[in-house]
């Protein structure tokens, strides 16, 4: 699933893809991106955890959430 939607989404722009929190917490922080696609379970926590971390903080970028 992850190869799929990486290749159909580098078609349409920057696709950056991450295997963690931390990593993701490290891109979101480099600049502004369009949206995100997130996964429930990722190795070191809650995709959904970090969703409302990013909410929180004032980002209002469009989420695809995945289990």
């Amino acid at each position: 699933m992850q190869q799929a939607l990486t290749s159909l989404l580098k078609h349409v722009g920057t696709c950056i893809v991450t295997g963690s929190i931390a990593e993701a917490e490290a891109e979101l922080g480099i600049g502004p991106w369009n949206g995100l696609v997130l996964d429930v379970g990722l190795p070191d926590g809650s995709g959904l955890r970090l969703l409302k971390d990013i909410r929180r903080a004032g980002r209002k970028m469009p989420v695809v959430v995945l289990t």
